[in-house]
C-alpha cells in the first residue's frame, strides 16, 4: 500500500514541514505527532490549501533539540525520520550548534587521550578504536554528547599510533567516518591515527636568515615533490626527503620561496605503489599529510617528521615554504566524514542541488561557521606545527571573503609575514558576487594576492588559443596594456597594491610557455630565446614573480594542457638542466639584479610608480623604460631598460654614454660603455648612467 506521509523536514527549532499526498483521504483529518526517542510530542497543524498540493506545517511547542532520534508519525500509523537537510542551512543552526573550542580531534598524552568530534545531528556516536594488544581488531566505545553537538570521550592509557574512526548515527542510519580533525592517517586513509604532535614540535623551528617584509620581495618557484625529484639522482625519489637532496639547485637559482603542489592527504593514488599518478587536487581532508611522499608511509608519524625536516632544511637555506591548499571542494564528498556526519551542511547548495563550480562535484560551503572554522584551524595547525610561510589557495574565488580575511588575520597573529594568494577567478557558485574571494573583489581583500591572468595572456598570448601571439612573440597590439602589467597592474586600478599581483607566464596548469611558443615558432633556438625574453620581463615586472618548475630551462609537456594525472610528462628534466645552463645562468642574473635594486622593484602604489618610471614606445616597437630617480638605483644616476619584442635587430641611440648592465645573455663579464646600441630581437637590456 502506498504511503501518504512521504517526508518531514525540520525548518527551525519549533516548525516542521511535511509532504503528505493521498488520493483517498484529506490531510485535514489526519493528526501528527513527533516521536522523540520513545516520547510522543503533540504537534499543531497549519495547512495552506491554496497550492496544488496542500502545504502542511507542524508546530511543536517544545523546542526540538538535536541529538535525539526523531520521527514524525501520523494517526494513520505512518512514520518518517525527521530530515535536517534544510535546517542545517539556516542561521539558527549555526547560532545554536557552532562550536568555538580548539580541541576537536584527539588531544593526546601518554597517560590518556581525549577524542572530540562535532556531530550535532547524531543521536549516537561511537569511537571505533584499535585494540591495544591486537592490530586491526577494534572495540566500540559510546561517546558522550556535550553542548553544541560535540561528542567526547577520554580513554586512559597510551594510545599512540592506534587507528580509530567514528561511528555516527544520523536519521537512523549509521556511518563510519574518518575524524575530520585527525592529524594522522593509516595507509591510503583507511583509518585516522592517534599521534603525538610533540614529537614533531620537538624538532624545533629554523628562522630563515632573510625576512620577507612585503610580498614584492618574494620570488616564488612552484614545484611538485614527485615531479621535481622522481627522475633526479637522489636516494629517495618522489619524497619529502628526496627534495632535501635537491635544495642546492633551488638555492643556486636565488628564489626566496618554494610553492609545493598539494602535500595534504589526497585520494587518487596509492601510498605504497607508484603506478598511479596525481597532483593531489582531490583532497581527503585538511590536516593529514600525503603518505605517498613519505619514505615510510606505513608509519603514520614518519610523514610528519620527514615533512618538518624538509621545511627546516629549506629554511636553513633561506628558502621559505608555501603550501598549495585545496579548501574549495573534497574528493567524493558523499563518502567523506563531512557529508556522512552532517549531511549537506559543509557543501554549498542551489535549488536543492550541490553546487559544482569547482568542476569536482561539490563546492565547500566556507561561509558556514564550522566550515570556516575547519579551514582556519587547518591553516593555524600547518603554521604552528610545520612553520609554513604562506598559502596558495586553489580556486580562491569559491571561498567567501569573510573566511579569507579571517583566515589571513588568524595566520598573521602566528606569523606576521605570512603570504596568502590564490586563483581569483570569477566562479559561478551560490555566493553573492561581493562575497566571493575573486580578483574583482581585491579591494575587499587587503593583503591577499591573486594570479594575474592579464599579465600571463598579454606576455605570452592567450592561454586557450594556442596560436595567438603575445607580446614576447611580437604582438605589438599589446604594447600599451603590457606597460600596465609591467608596472604591477595598479595604474589601471586592477589592484590597489602591486603586492596583490602574482605575475606569471606559466604554472602547473595548461601549456608551458615553451609549448605555447612552439605553436608559433618552428625553430627551437627561437623558442628558447623567447622563453628567456619572457623570463626577463617576469623578473623585472613590479609585483610578485612566480616561476614554474622547469620554466627556467624551457621545459615541455609535449604540448599538453591538463596533465594532472599524466605520469612522467611533468617531470623535471635534469639532462636539460645540464644542457641549458645558459638559461639558468640568465635567470640567476635576473634575480640578482631584482634583489640589488629591491627598493625599485618593490614599489607598491601607483603614485610612487609614476614618479619613478618614464615609459616611451619607440616607433620601431621597442619599449624604453627610464628610471630617473637615483634613490632607487644605489650605484647610478639613471637606468634605462630596453625591451625589444620585435623580430628584428633595433638600433638604439642614447643621450648619454651608458654602461651595459644586462644583455640578453646575462650580466656582462666586462664593462661596455655605449651611446649607440643594437638591441637583439626578443631581448631585455639594462643600461646605467654612473
Amino acid at each position: 500500500m502506498r504511503k501518504n506521509l512521504l517526508h518531514a523536514s525540520l525548518i527551525n527549532a519549533h516548525e516542521i514541514s511535511i509532504v503528505y499526498i493521498s488520493t483517498y483521504s484529506s490531510v485535514d483529518n489526519v493528526d501528527f505527532y513527533l516521536i522523540k526517542e520513545n516520547q510522543r510530542l503533540s504537534l499543531r497543524k497549519e495547512i495552506n490549501h491554496r497550492t496544488s498540493i496542500p502545504e502542511v506545517k507542524l508546530i511543536c511547542r517544545e523546542e526540538i533539540e538535536l541529538g535525539f532520534d526523531y520521527r514524525v508519525m501520523s494517526s494513520e500509523d505512518e512514520s518518517v525520520y525527521l530530515d535536517y537537510d534544510n535546517y542545517v542551512l539556516t542561521p539558527e543552526f549555526d547560532e545554536y550548534y557552532a562550536y568555538e573550542g580548539d580541541d576537536l580531534g584527539v588531544t593526546y598524552s601518554p597517560s590518556s587521550s581525549l577524542f572530540k568530534v562535532w556531530s550535532p545531528l547524531s543521536d549516537k556516536v561511537y569511537l571505533k578504536l584499535e585494540k591495544k594488544e591486537q592490530e586491526n581488531s577494534f572495540l566500540l566505545y559510546e561517546m558522550n554528547r556535550e553542548e553544541h553537538g560535540v561528542f567526547s570521550l577520554r580513554l586512559k592509557g597510551d594510545l599512540f599510533n592506534k587507528k580509530y574512526a567514528y561511528m555516527v548515527r544520523v536519521n537512523g542510519r549509521e556511518h563510519q567516518i574518518l575524524d575530520p580533525y585527525a592529524k594522522g592517517t593509516s595507509l591510503n586513509s583507511e583509518y585516522s591515527v592517534v599521534l603525538d604532535l610533540d614529537i614533531v614540535k620537538s624538532m624545533g623551528k629554523v628562522e630563515p636568515p632573510t625576512k620577507t617584509e612585503n610580498y614584492n620581495e618574494a620570488i616564488i618557484y612552484e614545484l611538485s615533490i614527485r615531479d621535481f625529484t622522481e627522475t633526479a639522482d637522489v636516494e629517495h625519489p618522489g619524497t619529502y626527503t628526496g627534495l632535501i637532496e635537491k635544495i642546492d639547485y633551488l638555492k643556486k637559482l636565488g628564489i626566496t620561496h618554494v610553492q609545493l603542489l598539494p602535500v595534504l592527504d589526497f585520494a587518487t593514488g596509492d601510498d605504497l605503489l607508484k603506478d598511479v599518478y596525481n597532483w593531489g587536487y582531490d583532497p581527503v581532508g585538511f590536516f593529514c599529510l600525503e603518505g605517498s611522499y613519505s619514505s615510510f608511509p606505513e608509519d603514520p608519524i614518519s610523514r610528519l617528521i620527514e615533512f618538518k625536516n624538509l621545511v627546516n632544511e629549506l629554511h636553513k637555506n633561506d628558502i621559505k615554504v608555501i603550501l598549495d591548499v585545496v579548501y574549495n571542494h573534497l574528493y567524493d564528498y558523499i563518502n567523506t566524514g563531512f557529508q556522512a556526519n552532517v549531511p549537506f551542511y559543509y557543501f554549498r547548495r542551489y535549488k536543492n542541488k550541490v553546487c559544482n563550480a569547482s568542476g569536482c562535484g561539490n563546492d565547500f560551503a566556507s561561509e558556514k561557521k564550522m566550515a570556516r572554522k575547519i579551514i582556519i584551524d587547518s591553516i593555524k595547525y600547518l603554521i604552528e606545527t610545520f612553520d609554513i610561510d604562506g598559502f596558495r589557495f586553489d580556486l580562491l574565488g569559491l571561498i567567501d571573503v569573510d573566511t579569507t580575511n579571517e583566515a589571513f588575520a588568524a595566520a598573521k597573529e602566528i606569523k606576521p609575514n605570512i603570504m596568502f594568494y590564490g586563483e581569483g577567478w570569477h566562479m559561478g557558485t551560490n555566493l553573492p558576487e561581493d562575497k566571493k574571494s575573486s580578483m574583482v573583489n581585491a579591494d575587499k581583500l587587503p593583503g591577499i594576492a591573486f594570479f594575474n591572468d592579464s599579465f600571463r595572456d598579454l606576455i605570452k598570448g592567450s592561454t586557450f588559443n594556442h596560436e595567438e601571439k603575445g607580446y614576447v612573440s611580437g604582438n605589438l597590439e599589446y604594447k600599451t596594456p603590457v606597460e600596465h602589467v609591467l608596472l604591477g597592474s595598479v595604474i589601471n586600478n586592477k589592484f590597489q597594491d602591486t603586492c596583490q599581483s602574482i605575475n606569471y607566464v606559466e604554472c602547473h596548469d595548461n601549456q608551458t610557455i615553451y609549448d605555447k611558443l612552439a605553436c608559433i615558432y618552428d625553430d627551437k633556438n627561437e623558442i628558447l630565446k623567447r622563453v628567456k625574453f619572457a623570463n626577463s620581463l617576469l623578473i623585472f615586472a613590479l609585483g610578485v614573480p612566480f616561476i614554474h618548475m622547469g620554466q627556467e630551462i624551457g621545459l615541455s609537456k609535449c604540448g599538453l594542457d591538463n596533465t594532472y594525472n599524466v605520469k612522467g610528462i611533468n617531470n623535471m628534466d635534469w639532462k636539460l638542466v645540464e644542457e641549458r645552463k645558459d638559461m639558468i645562468n640568465l635567470l640567476v642574473d635576473l634575480i640578482k639584479i631584482r634583489k640589488k635594486f629591491s627598493s625599485l622593484f618593490t614599489l607598491r602604489k601607483a603614485g610612487d610608480i609614476l614618479k619613478a618610471f618614464d615609459m616611451f614606445q619607440l616607433p620601431s616597437g621597442v619599449l624604453s623604460i627610464a628610471v630617473r630617480d637615483p634613490k632607487y638605483l644605489d650605484i647610478s644616476k639613471k637606468a634605462v631598460i630596453i625591451v625589444n619584442p620585435t623580430d628584428k635587430l633595433q638600433q638604439i641611440e642614447f643621450d648619454d654614454y651608458l654602461t651595459l648592465y644586462l644583455s640578453g645573455a646575462g650580466i656582462p663579464n666586462k664593462e661596455y660603455i655605449v651611446k649607440n646600441f643594437i638591441s637583439a630581437a626578443g631581448s631585455v637590456n639594462i643600461f646605467l648612467l654612473k
